[in-house]
């Protein structure tokens, strides 16, 4: 079997098994119902805050142009990481050996990280396999290369433009140092001024200037400075999502990660160990990259969320995947060497079993968490409220995107003007005159003038009041009537 038919049916193994470990089933989370709702045909566009970009409503809008089902959404995305992690590692089949390329695939969608977030609407998966085919279009040279870089990086700007600089900048010095890549730099950088072009346009646009909306992502992100929050990340890859800095405590190293982590480390270094010439140097480039992406978000945020190195698993999984084809064929030259060769194929076998459960485990969580604001959709569907609404309160995209309703302009960090999200009269009041039906999503009964009625919704979680439906604005310009 060739590497490209292999490295096919790793693509197709990847976005059978995001279906099998449930990752089809989970309702969107807040930051998705955002995203999705920027190009959507029938629901209103969600302001997004100052920490998000328009990337990753571009790549959605194929499909929820013109649907509003998660179902469908799901699938799009499954398929879409399957054909993008085919594209990312199809140049590495140029530049290592027959099986090593489709085996750092495998590597890098085995894990639960990769298998819960490659059907969400989050720019974590898409950077991560452009990370990858970045690089592969690199190393593998040629004066033409800089065109698919300009395009890559161009799009991982769009997508997350701190994510674009952690690529660019070592694949830019890598090009620079080595003669016969220089031609790839001018791709590198231009897709790099590309990227943030965008995002400065669109600063000076919605958030002022970029100096503001830097100020205001400050604010959201918290604590300044260099923090090391390595071991929180590390509590985190056994199946937490996130660990906020509030978190005290994020939870132990489990023993599954720890022998994840240290065997996924042993055979990067028998990659690099055993690679040689051209096929070295192209690994130490992925290893670098993973370096500055991991550093990165190690030492410059407090914030420990496990889809953020997703680039760093992707990257370190060529050199690891180059070790373990090369510790197997040097297995199979020594009758001993067959019994290690079982031993790493059973750990191998063993670890899949374990992150395929994790995996599912945490796909059931996170749908629990977040099957109370696709229950209120339905309560509100079944009261007859759709289009013309508005939702304030817990959840307010999610139930906006369902329910095609409007949902608060919540620019993050930008103090008076995040109070429209707030529940207030003035608020209420403002959305009610624009002929919207409020909905609020509230702990207790809101103290609001005029009948709220409360809406019973299946599960636990807040409480849901719905206004009384308004009478229609008059026309600012009536036309006179003979």
């Amino acid at each position: 079997m060739s590497a490209r038919v292999a490295l096919g049916c790793v693509a197709l193994g990847y976005a059978v098994l995001q279906a099998a470990t449930g990752g089809l089933r989970v309702p969107l989370d807040l930051d998705e119902a955002v995203y999705a709702s920027q190009f959507s045909g029938g629901t209103p566009r969600i302001p997004f805050a100052v920490h998000r970009s328009l990337g990753e409503g571009l790549l959605a809008a194929p499909v929820t142009s013109w649907t509003s089902d998660v179902t469908l959404i799901r699938v799009y995305f499954a398929v879409l990481s399957a054909a993008l992690l085919l594209l990312a590692f199809w140049p590495w089949s140029k530049v290592l050996d027959r099986a090593a390329a489709p085996a750092a695939a495998a590597l890098f969608a085995v894990p639960w990280v990769s298998l819960r977030f490659g059907a969400t609407v989050l720019p974590n998966m898409p950077v991560a396999l452009g990370a990858v085919g970045a690089a592969g279009v690199l190393v593998a040279g040629g004066r033409r290369a800089w065109i698919p870089l300009l395009l890559i990086i161009t799009g991982v700007g769009l997508l997350r433009p701190t994510d674009a600089l952690w690529l660019a900048l070592p694949l830019f010095v890598a090009a620079i140092v080595v003669p016969g890549w220089r031609w790839s730099a001018a791709g590198i950088a231009g897709g790099l001024a590309a990227g943030w072009g965008v995002w400065l346009v669109e600063s000076f646009v919605r958030f002022d200037d970029p100096i503001t909306r830097l100020r205001a992502m400050q604010s959201v992100n918290g604590a300044s400075g260099l923090h090391f929050v390595l071991p929180r990340y590390l509590a985190t890859l056994s199946g937490r999502e996130s660990c906020p800095p509030t978190t005290v405590d994020c939870g132990p190293v489990g023993f599954a990660t720890a022998v994840w982590c240290a065997g996924g480390l042993a055979l990067v270094g028998a990659g690099l160990w055993a690679a040689r010439g051209e096929t070295r140097r192209a690994l130490l480039v992925c290893t670098a990259t993973a370096a500055v992406f991991g550093g990165a978000y190690v030492v410059l945020s407090d914030l420990a969320v496990p889809r953020y190195l997703l680039p760093v698993f992707a990257l370190l999984s060529l050199p690891a995947g180059a070790g373990l084809t090369a510790i197997l064929r040097a297995a199979r030259r020594r009758r001993a060497g067959q019994i290690l060769a079982a031993a790493v194929l059973a750990t191998a076998l063993v670890h899949t079993g374990l992150q395929l459960a994790e995996a599912d485990r945490a796909s059931d969580r996170a749908k629990a968490a977040l099957s109370w604001p696709v229950e209120a959709a339905d309560a509100l569907a079944a009261r007859g409220v759709g289009g013309d609404c508005a939702v304030l309160g817990g959840f307010a995209p999610q139930i906006a995107f369902l329910r095609r309703c409007h949902a608060p302009d919540m620019r993050d960090g930008f103090g008076a003007r995040d109070m429209s999200a707030a529940i207030t009269a003035a608020n209420v009041e403002r959305l009610r005159t624009r002929g919207l039906r409020v909905a609020l999503v509230t702990a207790r009964r809101p103290a609001l003038p005029g009948p709220w009625q409360a809406v019973t919704v299946v599960g636990d979680g807040p409480r849901l009041y719905l206004s009384p439906s308004p009478a229609r604005p008059a026309p600012e310009h009536p036309v006179s009537r003979p």
